[in-house]
């Protein structure tokens, strides 16, 4: 494999979101930062303002990480050519070298390090981390193996994701490349994120139950708390602010999230298109996606319960994730 240098960053943050040209009127004490695709070309928007990705295509962006002024993003299989993918700073993009097919599902920042993780080699069954451009693989060779995101607290590298064996999925995390299986051995399950905060780790997943029915949940150190029990449901990021522990996710028909286990729908009667994502920021909760209802496809982000359009409508644009910072 091959080593990629990247530029220094000294702290992050997570992620991001998008879509066309922006009415939104969000409030000026803070910076909202999106991203997503339009066609399958990829942007990022700050208060609304679009900014295209260089030579991006095939998929949209997710994770972003914010140093300064200048954002970081890695995207699912966003180009490659050969053993090649890709990042960016603001606009402009990075190689990242892979050995084989991959994509990136994560990134994060401790010091003057950054992390990128992603899912690599023969029939994209390694879980990878890049540190500052180097590669590691992080899995068992011997099973086949997803990353799903990253978080990183002082030396230690966390990286959530699942395994499959004999076609069966596992829900996992990994310590530094020390694996934690978090569902039961008779549970097809899998996760979609991870977080640190403090000495607590938090893994949002899902198990997939013998009726079909899907059980939304996160695990605290371990400890399994069911959010939701449903034939339709998804669970995508978590945040925590103080005691408070916030999940945006899915069920049924309605874009949501949840405070401390307590659901608030933020969209109903609708058809869900894209994943969301959220972000908590000096007491007031965003969560953003994209989704059909009553003919019109609808993307932006919601701060509390009022919402933010980022189309106009019109179609063609998925959001994938948000960022709030300072201004």
């Amino acid at each position: 494999m091959k080593a990629t240098s990247f530029p220094l960053l000294i702290s992050a943050i997570t992620l991001l979101s998008a879509c066309n040209k922006s009415n939104h009127s969000d409030s000026n004490a803070v910076n909202v930062y999106m991203a997503g695709s339009i066609n399958q070309s990829s942007f990022y928007w700050k208060n609304g303002k679009q900014f295209p990705l260089q030579g991006s295509s095939i998929s949209s962006p997710t994770p972003m990480a914010l140093h300064g002024n200048d954002l970081y993003t890695v995207g699912p299989g966003t180009e490659w050519n050969g053993d090649t993918t890709l990042y960016w700073i603001n606009e402009k993009r990075y190689p990242l070298a892979i050995d084989q097919a991959g994509y990136l599902t994560g990134i994060a920042a401790s010091g003057n390090s950054i992390y990128i993780v992603g899912t690599t080699g023969p029939s994209l069954g390694f879980a990878e981390v890049w540190k500052n451009g180097i590669p590691s693989i992080i899995s068992d060779l011997s099973e086949q193996s997803t990353a799903t995101g990253i978080s990183i607290s002082g030396n230690d590298v966390y990286v959530s994701g699942r395994t499959n064996n004999n076609f069966h999925n596992s829900a996992v995390y990994w310590k530094n490349k020390q694996k934690i299986i978090l569902s039961d051995t008779s549970e097809n399950a899998g996760t979609s994120s991870i977080l640190i905060s403090g000495s607590d780790v938090y893994v949002t997943g899902y198990i997939v139950e013998s009726t079909g029915s899907i059980k939304i949940l996160y695990w605290k150190n371990g400890v399994p708390v069911v959010l939701a029990d449903s034939l339709f449901a998804n669970v995508y990021k978590i945040a925590v602010s103080g005691n408070d522990v916030y999940v945006a996710g899915t069920v049924g028909n309605a874009i949501c999230y949840w405070k401390n286990g307590v659901r608030t729908n933020l969209a109903s009667n609708i058809i869900v298109n894209n994943a969301v994502d959220l972000a908590v920021y000096n007491g007031d909760v965003y969560v953003c996606g994209s989704y059909f209802q009553y003919g019109d496809f609808v993307s932006g982000y919601w701060k509390n319960d009022k919402f933010f359009p980022i189309t106009d409508p019109p179609y063609g644009c998925l959001i994938n994730s948000i960022l709030v910072s300072s201004q």
